[in-house]
C-alpha cells in the first residue's frame, strides 16, 4: 500500500482536544497560556510548571497574562500543573501574595473551577492542606494527569448558567440561612436579664 493510504487521521476524541492559544507566554519557570478548546465550555488559563525557580520577575510577566485574561471579562477555568514545581523566590512569593490580594475580587468572580494536577503524594496533600485553609470560593479539583484534568473543566459551567430555578432555590436557602444566623435564638433571648 501507498504510504499515503496507511496514515490515518487522529481519532475524532484527539481532534476535538485541539486547543487554540488567545495569549502565550514561555518562561524559564513555566508555561502560561489562555487557550479555547474545543472540548471544553469556556476558555482555560493554563499554567504548566518547569523544574525552575519562580522568580518576581517571571511573575510579574506571567500577571500580565492574568490581567489580560481578566480584562476580558469572560468566566474562565485555571489549570495548574505542578508536576515540575520548584519553589518560587522569597520575591517572588511576596509580589504573588499581593497580586492575588490585588486581583482577588476578580479572579472570585471569573474564575469558575481550577484543576490541579499534582503526580507527587505530598504535593496533593499539600494541595489539599492548602485548599482547607484557603477555603475557595469555586471548585477545585486535584488530579494526576492530562486526561482527568481535561475532563473536570470539561465539566465546569461558568455559575450564573445554573438554572433559574436552581439558581432561585439555592439564593433563598443562604438567604434563609443568614436570617436565621442573624436571629437570637429563643434560648438566648431566655437567658437574657
Amino acid at each position: 500500500p501507498s504510504l499515503a493510504k496507511t496514515i490515518q487521521a487522529p481519532p475524532p476524541r484527539l481532534q476535538a482536544h485541539a486547543a487554540q492559544h488567545l495569549l502565550e507566554l514561555e518562561l524559564q519557570c513555566c508555561h502560561v497560556s489562555l487557550e479555547e478548546h474545543a472540548a471544553l465550555p469556556m476558555p482555560r488559563l493554563v499554567l504548566k510548571a518547569r523544574p525552575a525557580t519562580v522568580e518576581e520577575s517571571e511573575l510579574r510577566r506571567m500577571a500580565g497574562i492574568l490581567r489580560e485574561t481578566i480584562r476580558r471579562r469572560e468566566p474562565f477555568t485555571v489549570l495548574w500543573d505542578v508536576r515540575d514545581i520548584r519553589p518560587p523566590s522569597r520575591a517572588a512569593l511576596q509580589y504573588g501574595v499581593t497580586l492575588m490580594t490585588e486581583l482577588a475580587e476578580d479572579i472570585d468572580q471569573l474564575t469558575q473551577s481550577t484543576v490541579i494536577i499534582a503526580s507527587s503524594p505530598v504535593v496533593r496533600a499539600m494541595c489539599r492542606w492548602v485548599l482547607v485553609v484557603s477555603r475557595p470560593p469555586r471548585p477545585v479539583k486535584i488530579c494526576e494527569d492530562d486526561a482527568a484534568a481535561l475532563e473536570a473543566a470539561r465539566l465546569a459551567r461558568p455559575a450564573s448558567s445554573l438554572p433559574i430555578g436552581d439558581f432561585i432555590r439555592q439564593t433563598r436557602v443562604l438567604a434563609e440561612a443568614a436570617a436565621a444566623r442573624a436571629r437570637p435564638s429563643s434560648l438566648a433571648l431566655s437567658q437574657m436579664p
